[in-house]
């Protein structure tokens, strides 16, 4: 929830149905979640409105904190008391923020990709948080497997740009069969989910013995930010796939 794009409201149109001018006309938000707890208030203010003219206000985006749903409620105020309430409009309406999947690719696998190196290690891409976030699970999509072997994806932080500590991992399972499949694996850790500050981390999928099949989608492709390690490799420790000569279109 913390990753979603913050909600620009449309604001509202506030049009003097009075006969006078009337000063310090002020929209105002007020945002409650499911539980009818007010988590965001803020307004706007125009110093006078003329009688038959009308004017659009806007308030600040909202950014949620939680999945869930929130109730946006609209209101006006303003210093002279309002003659006629019964012709006043209010604003009411809802909206959901609902648990997602941070990708950088279009789903499509063209290819895999692996080790093969029969001596472990790591394959995957980085992503930047913007935010502090929590971390439920990892999908991960494999062209085949090994029937009863381990599947897991280790969640390493960045330092200067490169790979650093291995920080968590998500439960590892076996594979149920050879068939390409898409796996969510699930993160549990001592406190549930994971606990991300905003920042840049690298997933990869851990390869334990025989060469991983992770599948290679053409798009999107960034130079930089996929990752691969083993204890055997010739560059000495962790380096873009590209270096290797793995084939993407950009």
């Amino acid at each position: 929830a913390s990753l979603a794009d913050s909600i620009l409201f449309p604001g509202a149109t506030i049009l003097n149905n009075g006969l006078q001018t009337v000063h310090n006309v002020e929209l105002s938000v007020n945002i409650k979640n499911e539980l009818g707890t007010v988590v965001y208030t803020d307004s706007s203010m125009v110093d006078s409105l003329i009688s038959a003219t009308s004017v659009n206000l806007t308030t600040p985006a909202f950014s949620a904190t939680a999945t869930g749903q929130y109730y946006i409620h609209y209101s006006i105020s303003m210093t002279e008391p309002d003659g006629n309430p019964v012709n006043d409009t209010l604003s009411v309406f809802g909206i959901e923020v609902s648990d997602s999947v941070y990708a950088r690719d279009n789903g499509i696998s063209v290819g895999a990709l692996g080790i093969g190196s029969g001596t472990g290690g790591y394959l995957g891409q980085d992503f930047h948080l913007t935010k502090t976030s929590l971390l439920s699970s990892v999908g991960l999509y494999v062209m085949s497997g090994y029937t009863g072997t381990p599947l897991a994806v280790g969640i390493w932080s960045m330092t200067a740009g490169m790979p650093d500590s291995l920080i968590a991992s998500t439960d590892t399972i076996l594979y149920p069969d050879d068939s390409a499949r898409y796996y969510i694996l699930q993160m549990h850790t001592s406190n549930g989910d994971l606990h991300l500050n905003a920042g840049d981390y690298v997933f990869t999928a851990i390869e334990f013995d025989s060469t991983i099949q992770v599948g290679q989608a053409a798009q999107i492709f960034t130079i930089g930010h996929t990752w691969v390690n083993w204890p055997a490799s010739p560059a000495g420790g962790w380096a873009n796939m590209e270096y290797f000569g793995a084939s993407f279109k950009r």
